[in-house]
């Protein structure tokens, strides 16, 4: 057994759910799907026997959009898993966001797996992320496109096409930050304001 396999169990050390490393034992896939054998809990070290039923899963109906195009599919999920509008999610080696959810005819924020009729997601490795770029009296628009997770902070130089610009300020969900050396991830920004600091790149 891979000293790297691991399950969440309930230690009865540390009072709540932990990672436990298998050292005995294995977990089975079929109909009947769980695990026996002997555990040790992660964060005490704590180590014993124990028995886990797994749930199978469910297929949900699925829509993931890219761009102007849509692809329809299904997503296995485990029954009681809990989904989430604007949650990110892997599957099949892509980051997605879930848009909506369609349950009994409804839209809900949230639902059980096994509560979803269609779940709507969009492709969401790379994003276009707002920017305003002044020009001296003028202010012009433009997209940027980005990974969620990159980070851009007041302060920062970039070059746009042929254009060196400086970020003045960024608008997140929440607030406004004028403050140099605090990033923000593309995922949280609604546009980030620039200015123009020479000519323009040869």
């Amino acid at each position: 057994m891979a000293e790297t396999s691991v399950i969440y169990l309930f230690c009865e050390i540390c009072g709540e759910e932990t990672p436990h490393r298998i050292l005995r034992g294995s977990i089975s896939s079929d109909e009947n799907a769980g695990f026996d054998g002997t555990v040790q809990c992660v964060p005490c070290g704590s180590v014993h026997s124990a028995h886990l039923d797994m749930e199978k899963p469910v297929k949900v109906p699925a829509i993931i959009s890219e761009g102007s195009s849509s692809t329809k599919t299904s997503m296995e999920l485990y029954p009681h898993e809990l989904l989430r509008v604007g949650e990110e999610m892997m599957w099949d080696g892509h980051n997605l966001r879930i848009t909506s959810i369609e349950s009994g005819g409804r839209r809900l924020d949230r639902a059980q797996a096994e509560e979803v009729s269609c779940l709507w997601l969009k492709n969401y490795d790379t994003i276009d992320v707002k920017i305003s770029v002044v020009e001296g009296a003028n202010t012009r628009s433009q997209k940027l496109t980005a990974a969620p997770d990159e980070e851009f902070a007041v302060g920062d130089l970039m070059d746009l096409g042929r254009t060196k610009v400086v970020v003045t300020k960024i608008k997140t969900e929440r607030r406004m930050v004028y403050r140099e050396g605090s990033p923000v991830e593309a995922r949280r920004i609604k546009r980030i304001y620039t200015k123009r600091v020479n000519e323009r790149v040869h």
